[in-house]
């Protein structure tokens, strides 16, 4: 069974918060993980399996007024995306009222998944974001008008 519980970063693997922080040349979506803990003002919870970090998820306040959502999935199987993407959706609502948000947005790896994901959390594509990615890629920017 899947449990849904407050993002601990002490459960998450420590390497991969010692990567997002020493190693810029090895980044990898869990950067998400390091940017929303520094940033702080936000909000973020994970899905574990016997103990162990599935996925994680959350949005952070970016300014007054608007918040960037994020989402990442060390496993990608149905259940795993189920559960926390339900409890995203569910809790987003709530999240908007209490911090008066105006604007929800998401930076998107343009994966088909990702995309998928974005639009399921009722965010639009906005247009590309050129040479956003480590890898110099391009990234898209999904957004909402709250």
């Amino acid at each position: 069974m899947i449990e849904v519980k407050p993002f601990d970063p002490a459960l998450w693997p420590p390497d991969v918060l010692r990567t997002a922080r020493e190693d810029f040349s090895a980044l990898t979506d869990e950067w998400l993980i390091y940017q929303a803990l520094a940033a702080g003002g936000g909000w973020s919870f994970m899905a574990l399996k016997d103990g162990e970090p599935l996925a994680a998820a959350g949005a952070w306040l970016v300014w007054p007024g608007v918040a960037q959502v994020w989402a990442v999935m060390r496993e990608t199987t149905p259940e795993v995306m189920t559960v926390i993407l339900r409890r995203l959706k569910r809790s987003l609502p709530e999240f908007c009222r209490l911090h008066k948000l105006r604007r929800l947005q998401a930076m998107v790896n343009p994966s088909a998944a990702n995309c998928k994901l974005a639009g399921y959390l009722g965010l639009k594509p906005e247009g590309p974001m050129r040479g956003y990615g480590m890898d110099g890629g391009d990234w898209l920017l999904y957004g909402r008008v709250i």
